[in-house]
């Protein structure tokens, strides 16, 4: 017998998750960033705390020391309050790129199914191949897809599902979707800058 022979076959490798690390990793920053927020929500509490007691004893109590405590209370106070909003920004971010991911992994699994956005909206009877063809609505293309949160971007996506384009410019939207499949960090925070552009927006209608 050879070696060829005796040597027993090499598995194939077993496919790899290229989202979990990606997930974990956002989330436990996320979960980091939360812990800080309390923490320096608590240092706040406590400075101003601190600056209105030493106010009231300069005041009232004719302390002398009160003035400079409640002035550096005061400055405490503030510093906690710019520190507190960038640990929020920061968490927030965290859990976008959290949410990023979870969704890209639903969408090269079976469950891009539950994704939320359908496009239902953008369906129509008069359309003569789009429903036939399941552009949109519930298990469609546009819902395996989509990483669109703005209304520009989800328009946009649609118009691309529906309306024919010619050869040059199949060619041109292929060699940007090229371009852009390696760039996996730069399209994640786009999508999730994006994220936090439409949320801001629907608070304000």
């Amino acid at each position: 017998m050879t070696t060829n022979e005796s040597a027993a076959p090499v598995p194939a490798p077993a496919p790899t998750d290229p989202y979990a690390e990606r997930i974990e990793r956002f989330e436990r920053l996320a979960a980091k960033l939360g812990r800080s927020s309390r923490l320096v929500s608590n240092f706040r509490g406590l400075s101003f705390g601190t600056a209105v007691i030493a106010l009231v004893l300069a005041t009232l109590g004719g302390e002398s020391a009160g003035a400079p405590i409640a002035v550096l209370g005061a400055v405490l106070f503030v510093g906690c309050v710019v520190w507190h909003a960038r640990v929020i920004a920061a968490e927030d971010d965290a859990l976008r790129m959290a949410r990023v991911n979870l969704d890209a992994r639903a969408r090269v699994t079976g469950a891009w199914h539950a994704l939320p956005d359908d496009g239902r909206r953008f369906a129509s009877d008069e359309h003569p191949y789009a429903l036939d063809l399941d552009r949109f609505g519930p298990g469609s293309l546009y819902q395996r897809v989509n990483v669109a949160h703005t209304r520009f971007g989800q328009k946009a996506l649609a118009r691309f599902l529906t309306e024919p384009a010619d050869p040059p410019q199949i060619r041109l939207r292929q060699e940007a979707a090229r371009a852009l499949e390696p760039l996996l960090e730069e399209r994640q925070r786009l999508e999730a800058l994006a994220s936090a552009t439409s949320a801001e927006s629907e608070l304000r209608l």
